[in-house]
């Protein structure tokens, strides 16, 4: 039988997976599409876990805790506006997804510290 602890450690470890394997093929696949649908997919997770880690560290007031959330969902919000407005420029391109990546990261350190 299941607790809530243990379905909170399998989200978790679903959302670790997703994000190791969304980072990976966001720079190992060759198609520009399936990049631009890893960037996208890498996005959404980060805002998501960015809003995990604002909500945890606001509920035990935590500041600095609650402005790397912030902080890490308006990176992956310029992320995915800076690949918009650079749509055929690979070097915007590629600085979009260093910066998605470095946001996802952040984010999920926030979350689970």
């Amino acid at each position: 039988m299941f607790t809530s602890l243990d379905l909170l450690i399998i989200v978790f470890m679903a959302l670790a997976v997703a994000t190791l394997l969304s980072l990976a093929l966001m720079f190992l696949i060759k198609d520009q599409k399936a990049r631009r649908v890893c960037l996208y997919i890498a996005s959404a997770i980060g805002l998501y876990i960015s809003w995990v880690g604002f909500r945890i560290g606001f509920s035990g007031m935590f500041p600095i805790q609650i402005a790397v959330g912030i902080v890490t969902a308006l990176m992956c919000v310029c992320a995915f506006v800076l690949e918009r407005v650079g749509k055929d420029n690979g070097k915007t391109f590629l600085y979009a997804r260093i910066l998605c990546a470095a946001a996802l990261v952040l984010a999920f350190f926030n979350a689970i510290l």
